[in-house]
């Protein structure tokens, strides 16, 4: 079980899943040999105090995490714990990269494991050789992956506050996050059900937002032709009762001419 933080060199995050019963010493070298290759994994040293919600607590290292490495051994592949954490890493849609560190009877390997291709540590094997095997496995389609793994924490936020409209995508995020789905490769791990609706609801979110802003844009203009027309008009108005006022004096003048004229 590994102890994973969101890394702020942009170092690829792992999260290790072992038995303590019989790989402590191996996997504490994994993770020196990871660390050297430019990975961030760390190791769960302390042990779950009784009555801590360990599913919580396991579930949100495997979320933070980029990839799920798991060390395979006679007492991993029967650890209730470590089958629950494969199970986990495939809810979430994590990368599983399997590692042999003792070998095991394959029927003994849980099924989820047993179709993915394994990485070679165990005795007789070069640990250099090895290391730079899992290595390159954990940077096949790295920033895709480590995208897999912001989203579905964003997602993760929005599940537990309500799924309200303030946590949704929208602009340019939504427009990378359709490219990051567009661009997912045949081996990468799947979008999970959870993050499409997260992505679903970003977009109906920005379209009505879009729309309502294109109203109020359409609205603005109308008022404005309506004030423009309206301005016209009444200065139309203006000119037409000007023309009338002149109209009306130069009637009066010629009547007072006439009279005055007459009265001679």
């Amino acid at each position: 079980m590994a102890e994973s933080h969101a890394a702020a060199d942009g170092k690829l995050k792992v999260f290790v899943s072992y038995s303590r019963q019989d790989s402590s010493n191996f996997t504490a070298e994994l993770v020196e040999g990871l660390k050297l290759v430019g990975f961030t994994p760390k190791l769960d040293l302390h042990d779950i105090a009784k009555g801590e919600a360990w599913e919580a607590r396991l579930g949100g290292l495997i979320q933070e995490a980029d990839t799920v490495v798991f060390v395979i051994s006679p007492k991993a592949v029967k650890s209730e714990r470590c089958q629950w954490e494969v199970a986990k890493t495939i809810e979430l849609s994590k990368r599983l990269l399997p590692v042999v560190w003792i070998n095991v009877p394959e029927a003994d390997v849980p099924p989820k494991l047993r179709q993915l291709n394994y990485t070679y540590f165990s005795e007789g094997k070069s640990f250099t050789k090895a290391l730079g095997e899992l290595a390159e496995a954990l940077r096949q389609d790295l920033d895709w992956i480590r995208e897999h793994t912001r989203i579905g924490e964003l997602v993760a936020r929005w599940q537990s506050r309500g799924r309200p409209e303030s946590l949704l995508l929208r602009g340019d995020d939504l427009d990378a996050a359709r490219a990051w789905v567009a661009n997912r490769k045949p081996a990468a791990p799947e979008i999970t059900d959870l993050q499409q609706s997260f992505l679903n609801a970003s977009a109906e979110t920005e379209t009505a937002r879009l729309s309502k802003e294109r109203q109020q844009i359409e609205d603005m203009r109308r008022a404005q032709d309506e004030t423009t027309r309206s301005k016209r008009s009444n200065a139309l108005l203006r000119r037409e009762s000007q023309r009338n006022w002149q109209y009306f004096a130069l009637v009066v003048l010629v009547v007072a001419v006439v009279v005055r004229c007459a009265a001679r």
